[in-house]
């Protein structure tokens, strides 16, 4: 006997077959024993199998637990306003040239207790749980000096301690410059100090960086992710979000990866000849979904 049986739901079982890239079963029942998946089939296959507990799922999806593998979980503030500042034009750059953007949401981290912090972040982790996520990767990046990126590191590891859920987190080593920071030697404390300070802390399993013209250039990506591989971390890139001369950065840098990548050719051949993953992006939606994908409100203005 099992112990539970899903019954009147629609599986993705992620086996691939012709025409059918998910394995989308329909009308299906899944059975459990132990906290373990022991048998998924038609509902009418299973139909004759007992179970402790018989659970309806009214016609619901089941899938793979799902990843989020770019978060900023921990953080105080928010830019709620810049929603608004967007859709009226502002660029992303023109944001951060007024405070706004980065700048601002370091600020209200700084200034929040790590009761408040921590609070916060649960919030948003508890809604990522209920939209089925299981797997979160968590940045830092809203501290900009050693002391800070590790509180942000810390907090994340406690909250990972009692949830259901595997945190992984990532060092954002460069995010942003702080304000009156001379680049050269700011770069030299992440690489000499930052990194070498959390790997021996272990609160980091790989290092990010955001290069674009806004931020980091590929070659002081280059210092930091040459750090990072010396004191045992891996590498991740915060992929360009204009830099056309930035997109080999990957490849320069050997990242595993790359996030908020757009739909074009070059990143993705990078890293498939690397091996590395691309998350899907806003852009996917534009090139495959024949709707056009997400719709800018009326009136807004295509940038």
């Amino acid at each position: 006997m099992w112990d539970r049986l899903l019954t009147d739901c629609h599986v993705a079982t992620m086996v691939a077959a012709p025409g059918n890239p998910l394995g989308v079963m329909t009308n299906a029942a899944i059975g459990i024993v132990d906290g373990r998946i022991v048998r998924v089939g038609q509902r009418t296959e299973l139909a004759g199998f007992r179970a402790r507990d018989v659970v309806a799922l009214g016609g619901a999806w089941v899938t793979p637990g799902l990843i989020d593998c770019h978060t900023h979980l921990v953080f105080g503030g928010t830019r709620a306003n810049e929603h608004a500042m967007r859709r009226a034009g502002a660029t992303y750059k023109q944001i951060a040239e007024t405070g706004g953007g980065i700048a601002s949401t370091v600020a209200a981290t700084k200034a929040a207790s790590a009761d408040e912090l921590r609070a916060s972040s649960r919030h948003r982790l508890h809604a990522l749980m209920r939209g089925g996520v299981t797997t979160i990767e968590v940045k830092s990046g809203y501290g900009l000096d050693t002391a800070s990126e590790i509180r942000l590191l810390n907090a994340a590891r406690a909250i990972a301690r009692d949830e259901p859920v595997r945190l992984v987190t990532t060092l954002l080593a460069l995010h942003a410059l702080p304000p009156g920071a001379d680049r050269d030697q700011y770069v030299k404390m992440v690489t000499d100090d930052m990194i070498p300070a959390v790997a021996r802390a272990d609160l980091a399993t790989s290092v990010d960086a955001f290069c674009d013209t806004i931020a980091f250039t590929p070659a002081e990506v280059e210092r930091v992710f040459t750090a990072a591989r010396a004191n045992g971390l891996a590498v991740r890139l915060r992929n360009p979000l204009a830099q056309r001369r930035a997109r080999n950065c990957p490849r320069r840098a050997g990242a595993a990866g790359h996030d908020l990548a757009r739909a074009s050719r070059a990143p993705d051949r990078i890293l498939q000849k690397r091996g590395g993953p691309r998350p899907i992006c806003e852009d996917d939606y534009r090139r495959h979904d024949p709707r056009g994908g997400p719709r800018r409100a009326r009136g807004q203005r295509r940038r």
